[in-house]
């Protein structure tokens, strides 16, 4: 593509067929060149995602064959009060709504290009059970059937068929549940605090599921890419196929990989969001930020308080050891690593503000019991482990700390 779209408005860029036609059919080639845009020119960048922003409002508004002239009005006004730079926008109104008037034709004119409808992925998070309402993995279908399991440690698989085996065992065969044969059937992982689960995609992706995390996935990935949604924390390595290229969506973010080894971080109720790249390459964006490419290695964070995200080097062990039964850190804050004791134990470890701040080094062993591995933190750092109830309290040993150990 050798057109200049140095000084281009959102305007521009919506009545502009090539940028049209790569927001509705994006390949590699053209997400390598406006993602290079948006690198090099920061105005330009501004215009681009402003011009994307018109196109999703329009996008997810669009759900029927035809909008009424009312609706469509209704459409321009939710998108201009939502927008900050409200005066701008009435100087090209006339404009935008043109060129959403012509993706709209489009649209109607030929459908196959509509792109396809987003999935409501927070809506279903939200239907499913409460964590402290269940202590068993449960595996529910897209006709809301249930399997529930009550091992620590599970294994879920499916074929390239959608046929499921729970720990070797035959649950079902994914026949088509609904008449729609065309229609994307979601199955829900539910894993529990305390327990943890193994899952293999129809694609053969793998993914190790940590405790209290949800992921929604479809048994079989049809179009043109596959997605699922993760709501806590998984490892995955990724069956390449650049072909159809891989999601995974989080309340914040949206890591784009073709084939790769990599770690998600994105429990609700954390303020940072991560992903910590092992090997290959993935592309990772989240709300209103320029897409960013990860090496190995590299950790990429979104702060939910501060709406800023930061890229740096670590040591990936670090972020993965946890599917291998032990939990390795450096430098982490106790505050961090009882939260993450908690959830794997699904046991409630609490300290004060001045213990959780200290910082720590070395490497917990996961298969023994939380006694045991608070015991063997407390001989390195400067705590005492008292139990009450059903909470594990943890206070100083004695009033000489280090803020290092």
């Amino acid at each position: 593509m050798n057109k200049n779209y140095t000084g281009y408005t959102a305007e521009q860029l919506l009545n502009d067929d090539f940028f049209i036609h790569s927001e509705l059919h994006p390949t590699e080639e053209t997400r390598l060149f406006w993602l290079d845009l948006e690198r090099t020119d920061l105005s330009l960048a501004k215009e681009i995602r402003m011009a994307r922003m018109l196109m999703n409002r329009f996008r997810q508004d669009v759900n029927r064959p035809l909008l009424p002239a009312s609706e469509v009005s209704d459409l321009w006004n939710k998108i201009q009060r939502e927008n900050q730079q409200k005066k701008r926008f009435q100087l090209f109104r006339y404009g935008v709504a043109a060129a959403v008037a012509a993706i709209l034709v489009l649209a109607l004119t030929i459908p196959y290009l509509l792109p396809e409808k987003e999935i409501d992925y927070q809506t279903i998070i939200a239907d499913l059970p409460a964590e402290k309402e269940q202590d068993e993995v449960q595996l529910v279908f897209s006709n809301e059937e249930k399997v529930l399991i009550s091992e620590e440690e599970s294994k879920i698989s499916y074929d390239e068929k959608g046929s499921v085996c729970v720990n070797s065992e035959s649950v079902r065969k994914q026949s088509v549940l609904h008449k729609n044969e065309d229609e994307v059937q979601l199955n829900k992982l539910i894993v529990p605090a305390g327990k943890r689960s193994f899952l293999t995609l129809s694609d053969g992706t793998k993914l190790w599921v940590n405790s209290s995390t949800k992921v929604v996935y479809p048994h079989l990935f049809k179009g043109d890419k596959r997605e699922i949604y993760v709501d806590g924390e998984v490892y995955l390595e990724v069956t390449r196929n650049p072909d159809k290229p891989f999601y995974v969506k989080t309340g914040q973010m949206s890591v784009r990989v073709l084939g790769t080894s990599f770690n998600v971080c994105a429990y609700p109720e954390d303020n940072q969001q991560q992903v910590v790249l092992v090997n290959g390459k993935v592309e990772v964006q989240s709300q209103a930020h320029t897409a960013e490419v990860l090496a190995p290695n590299e950790l990429y964070e979104y702060d939910k308080q501060t709406e800023e995200t930061s890229i740096k080097e670590v040591d990936a062990t670090d972020y993965i050891s946890w599917k291998n039964g032990y939990y390795q850190f450096a430098g982490q804050q106790l505050s961090v690593l009882f939260k993450r004791l908690s959830r794997y134990y699904a046991v409630s470890i609490v300290c004060d503000e001045k213990v959780g701040a200290l910082n720590c080094s070395g490497k917990l062993d996961l298969t023994e019991h939380v006694d045991d591995v608070l015991e063997n933190l407390s001989k390195a750092a400067p705590i005492k482990v008292e139990h009450d109830h059903e909470q594990i309290i943890i206070k100083y040993a004695n009033q000489e700390l280090k803020n290092n150990f």
